[in-house]
């Protein structure tokens, strides 16, 4: 699960999986959850837009393991 919070309104954010765009959100909720994610390394990046035109990005690193 991702979320993203803003002091200015938010108009769009994008979640890529991989350098794949995944969920493009014009509205709140701004989170998502990723399902069906295969075991390895993988890299999500967010990119928040403010209403001003205003662009931010983070990415995070995780690494999948779902052999229990």
């Amino acid at each position: 699960r991702v979320s993203v919070d803003d002091v200015s309104k938010i108009s769009k954010v994008n979640f890529s999986l991989d350098g794949s765009l995944k969920y493009s959100l014009t509205s709140e909720p701004w989170e998502i959850t990723l399902p069906n994610v295969s075991n390895g390394k993988h890299r999500i990046d967010i990119e928040a837009q403010n209403e001003k035109g205003q662009t931010g990005s983070r990415y995070i690193e995780i690494s999948v393991n779902q052999d229990f």
